[in-house]
């Protein structure tokens, strides 16, 4: 879903597995090389806040835990950007 033109900022255990994904590359420019870094910290403290509801902790494998899952982390998500969006940021840039 990531629309034409652009790239996701990824680790680099993304790298050859997604077309459209960006991992650190050591011939970045160092402007690039933060702005990278600064969204992969930004990503892996959201997942974090994630945690903290014990939505991601399990692997479902079955198809009717599995929708309930993907509506739980939905909800979550959901709750989690309207904390950032009402002034609880991941943290200061």
């Amino acid at each position: 879903m990531i629309p034409d033109g652009y790239l996701a900022i990824a680790d680099k255990g993304y790298r050859g597995e997604m077309e459209k994904a960006s991992v650190p590359n050591p011939l970045d420019p160092a402007m690039v090389a933060e702005f990278k870094s600064t969204v992969r910290a930004r990503h892996k403290t959201f997942n974090g806040r994630l945690k903290n509801f014990a939505v991601i902790n399990e692997r479902l494998r079955h198809k009717p835990v599995m929708e309930r899952h993907k509506a739980c982390f939905e909800a979550v998500a959901i709750i989690t950007q309207y904390s950032i969006e009402l002034g609880n940021p991941l943290f200061e840039l």
